[in-house]
């Protein structure tokens, strides 16, 4: 019974999908991959003003979600890290060299 348990945890986590309700945008939702970069922001401001922890960073490509994250204000003294999945057999993401096309 526990290896049964644990094949279905590992398989499960795999494939783990990850989606968010972002207001007016509909749902985000990327698939976890093997692959995977990321990025990390010291200080993010919108219009001069810094973040607050209920806002969002996403990354895109071909209008497709590759990550994201809520936010860690600077005013928090933490860095922001962004994830990017990468291409890895039926999940969506980048390949070597490529960046994402929109971060928001």
């Amino acid at each position: 019974m526990k290896k049964l348990i644990l094949v279905f945890l590992l398989f499960g986590s795999m494939y783990a999908n990850n989606c968010i309700e972002v207001g007016s945008h509909g749902e985000w939702c990327y698939d976890a991959s093997t692959q995977q970069a990321f990025y990390m922001f010291e200080n993010i401001t919108v219009d001069g003003d810094d973040v607050e922890t209920i806002d969002i960073l996403a990354s895109f490509r071909d209008g497709e979600c590759l990550g994201f994250t809520n936010v860690i204000p600077s005013s928090e003294g933490g860095y922001t890290t962004l994830p990017l999945m990468g291409l890895d057999g039926p999940v969506f993401g980048l390949t070597a060299g490529q960046i994402p096309d929109q971060i928001l």
